[in-house]
């Protein structure tokens, strides 16, 4: 039987404390679903002013933007993943251009695949 993955709740706040946006996603523990919330707070800096995580009933993790957090590749695809998907939508959030500059700038960061 595969084991199923913790799920997380994402909201994305603004200055008064509402929810502009909210995501839910698996991750395989509070360390992988925090870098994805931290990845995700850089992207929308901007846009949003805080951010919540929660597990639950339990909150994981509450803070501003200005958070400072460290990114992997696994956490990058999945917010690439999570972008278009968002891009697709009718939330608000869809129309940042940050969000659209950060998008851009991942894509091209990523290493070169190398053709065969």
């Amino acid at each position: 039987m595969e084991r199923q993955l913790p799920g997380y709740r994402l909201y994305f706040l603004d200055e008064r404390g509402s929810i502009l946006l909210r995501k839910d996603y698996e991750a395989s523990g509070d360390h992988a679903a925090l870098q994805i919330a931290h990845l995700a707070a850089r992207m929308y800096s901007l846009t949003c002013s805080g951010f919540a995580l929660w597990q639950g009933k339990r909150r994981v993790w509450e803070g501003s933007t200005g958070i400072a957090g460290t990114s992997t590749e696994t956490a990058e695809n999945f917010v690439l993943e999570r972008q278009e998907v968002l891009q697709r939508s009718r939330w608000r959030l869809a129309a940042s251009q940050l969000l659209l500059a950060e998008r851009a700038r991942l894509i091209q960061d990523r290493p070169k695949q190398e053709m065969g």
